[in-house]
């Protein structure tokens, strides 16, 4: 149920739409300009950042629509994952990122991912 939960999160902001987890907060896609470093040009990207208001669909639905159940059960799947991912103040989603102390760091494969479909779109 952790890994479904979680591909769900990934597979929510690959499809470029922000996700809110209840009782924690909103991830969200921004996009970064490009940026020059040492005669250097790094292409824009796609990134994720954080923020505590609901900004976004809310994860339970998105499981209610995806496993096509009731929101009832999907809140109880959502509860239930995030009792066994969230450790003390962090909370660790496989593939997307870790949230520490409101502190959001975005896992390099999430990223690598955003932005292989981005260029891809170009």
């Amino acid at each position: 149920m952790i890994q479904e939960v979680n591909k769900l999160i990934f597979n929510t902001l690959i499809e470029h739409h922000g996700v809110f987890l209840p009782q924690v907060g909103t991830l969200s896609l921004v996009h970064l300009a490009a940026t020059t470093e040492h005669n250097r040009i790094h292409a824009p990207r796609l990134s994720v950042e954080f923020s505590l208001q609901q900004q976004a669909v809310s994860i339970v639905d998105v499981i209610s629509q995806k496993a096509q159940i009731d929101n009832a059960l999907a809140d109880d799947i959502y509860s239930r994952w995030l009792d066994k991912s969230r450790k003390g103040s962090e909370l660790e989603i496989s593939g997307v990122g870790k949230l520490c102390n409101k502190s959001f760091v975005v896992d390099t494969a999430l990223i690598n991912q955003l932005n292989l479909e981005e260029n891809q779109c170009q």
